[in-house]
């Protein structure tokens, strides 16, 4: 793939994967797979955190939890890092939501908000 399409590819699979949790969770896991598989090939996109936050839950959804708090936190560092804010708030989302509560307490979690 070229960089051009490579970049629409990771902008579309986001953009539908979170869309699709609404409508099919399976759908949505697909994709959230697919962007993690993409990301390990062609590197970091920009919006690489909530592929990260998304892999996160699904490693909830298994049973994963330590390694899907590292998860969340890899994607929550890596939007505190990036000049590029537009997925902050889905991570955040996620991580409060599916991930962090299960090994902080909440009161913490409010920092991120």
């Amino acid at each position: 793939m070229s960089e051009t399409s490579t970049k629409l590819a990771f902008n579309n699979i986001i953009r539908i994967a979170i869309t699709a949790y609404i409508m099919s969770s399976k759908l949505s896991l697909l994709l959230i797979l697919k962007g993690a598989n993409l990301c390990l090939k062609y590197g970091i996109p920009r919006n690489a955190p909530a592929f990260y936050a998304g892999y996160g839950m699904i490693l909830c959804i298994f049973g994963e939890t330590d390694e899907a708090f590292k998860f969340g936190e890899l994607a929550l560092k890596l939007t505190d890092t990036s000049d590029e804010k537009e997925f902050h708030d889905v991570v955040v989302t996620i991580f409060c939501n599916y991930i962090g509560f299960l090994k902080r307490p909440l009161r913490h979690l409010l920092k991120y908000i």
